[in-house]
């Protein structure tokens, strides 16, 4: 056994030891980008929030943590390998439709991030569409109040499905890992701001919504409205709800009469970790009673 977890531990070792210096350091990258975005977007949302909250906000940050730490620690322990380290291996084996030595590093770095934002947007479409996975993805959407943690409040489950497909793109595709790390510190970067309780300017608004989704356009969403819960599916560019028929304005309710959090889950239960935790296998009853913290 000690020899086996030596053997182990040195290949590890010898691994990162051919690495670039940016990949032994990733956790430290992600990490740092998570905590620097996550400073901005709370000073934003301080001084000048899109909405009053109803839940105190201590309570939630708390609660949304608890559900990133919890879904990095399953995926750490279910997958036992990164996106980055799986694309180095990959790359040196040269399977993979963008392992191709000719074609140019721009022309991969796009396609790279053209094809696993599609996986993204088509996973976000499955988590709706598909009752089980739906069952799952009601703890982020249970969310009463939207702000930046929201962005990270998922249930494992749920993180060990996105994780699996995002996995299974690089897989199939073999991109850059250097493309692929740059990928997901934008997606770290846009899970805060999509979900950030802020007001970007009209003009900046419309220039980014064009490409990017934006914390205006994600908030529709997050509404209790169950069309509005099915549109603005896209997770980094904007365009695939256009391209797939799934984009909306405006709310469907007006925006007067925009609620936030599903039919199922009461203000009260949308911040007890137990209650989310067993929202997927609880039987399907809308919630009565106190809807009250």
């Amino acid at each position: 056994m000690e020899r086996a977890e030596s053997a182990e531990t040195f290949r590890r070792s010898d691994f990162q030891s051919m690495q670039p210096w940016w990949f032994v350091h990733l956790g430290w990258l992600y990490g740092g980008m998570l905590v620097a975005v996550f400073l901005a977007v709370a000073t934003l949302e301080t001084h000048r929030p899109r909405r009053a909250l109803g839940i105190p906000t201590g309570r939630r940050w708390l609660l949304n943590g608890f559900f990133l730490v919890l879904g990095d620690a399953t995926t750490s322990l279910v997958f036992r390998v990164g996106a980055v380290a799986l694309a180095f291996t990959l790359r040196k084996s040269g399977y993979g439709v963008l392992n191709l030595p000719w074609l140019p590093a721009l022309h991969q770095a796009v396609l790279t991030f053209l094809v696993l934002d599609f996986v993204q947007y088509l996973s976000h479409y499955l988590r709706h569409a598909v009752p089980l996975l739906w069952r799952l993805h009601q703890v982020h959407h249970s969310d009463r109040d939207i702000d930046l943690s929201t962005g990270v409040r998922f249930h494992p489950g749920e993180v060990l499905f996105t994780q699996g497909m995002h996995l299974l793109a690089i897989a199939a595709t073999a991109p850059p890992p250097g493309v692929i790390a740059c990928f997901e510190l934008c997606n770290i970067v846009q899970a805060l701001i999509s979900h950030g309780n802020i007001t970007l300017p009209q003009s900046l608004e419309r220039t980014l919504g064009f490409v990017l989704v934006t914390p205006e356009r994600h908030r529709i969403h997050h509404s209790k409205d169950a069309a509005d819960q099915r549109s603005n599916l896209a997770v980094l560019f904007s365009f695939w709800d256009r391209l797939f028929h799934t984009n909306r304005q405006n709310p469907r309710t007006g925006e007067d009469r925009l609620q936030f959090g599903i039919e199922e889950v009461t203000a009260a239960e949308s911040v007890r970790p137990l209650t989310l935790l067993s929202l997927p296998f609880l039987p399907r009853v809308d919630s009565s009673g106190d809807d009250t913290v």
